[in-house]
């Protein structure tokens, strides 16, 4: 292993516990009085589901590849780096209405974020689209990129 991060949307995570908790006490609150609380039993399913699939975002390099993972590791990508081209790193600008997870772009561009701010763009030999993954040190990652094409 070259390089490791790990990012985590605490306004988000924050935000989800917290309408996990209410959903819960309501489910309580409801079933004490003797009614079905079924429908906040559904969301509290859902949040569950939200927390354990995007609480955090793993970047992993390692030998010519890049994994990412977000949450508990039930959406992951592994991506080849053989063809990386060296020269192509540029820095890209993520806005808050991208979200967060895996996602693209109009142009074809390959989004991996989990929160606002820059993002790394690599570029590939054979594509003109760009991979651009969300990090807090885009120079360590480039950097550990270009160390593994060189090994």
């Amino acid at each position: 292993m070259v390089y490791e991060e790990k990012q985590y949307p605490k306004f988000l995570n924050l935000l989800l516990f917290i309408l996990w908790l209410l959903s819960l006490l309501g489910a309580i609150g409801i079933s004490a009085r003797g009614e079905n609380p079924l429908g906040l039993f559904i969301a509290l399913g859902l949040i569950s589901l939200m927390l354990a699939l995007f609480y955090r975002m793993l970047i992993r390099v390692e030998q010519n590849a890049i994994l990412i993972v977000f949450g508990l590791g039930i959406i992951r990508k592994k991506i080849d780096l053989t063809g990386v081209d060296v020269n192509g790193f540029c820095v890209r600008k993520i806005p808050w209405w991208y979200g967060i997870g895996w996602k693209w772009d109009y142009q074809g561009n390959t989004f991996f974020c989990i929160k606002p701010g820059l993002g790394l763009g690599i570029k590939f030999k054979r594509s003109k689209h760009l991979l651009i993954i969300n990090t807090k040190n885009l120079k360590a990652l480039q950097d550990s990129i270009i160390k593994t094409k060189l090994l």
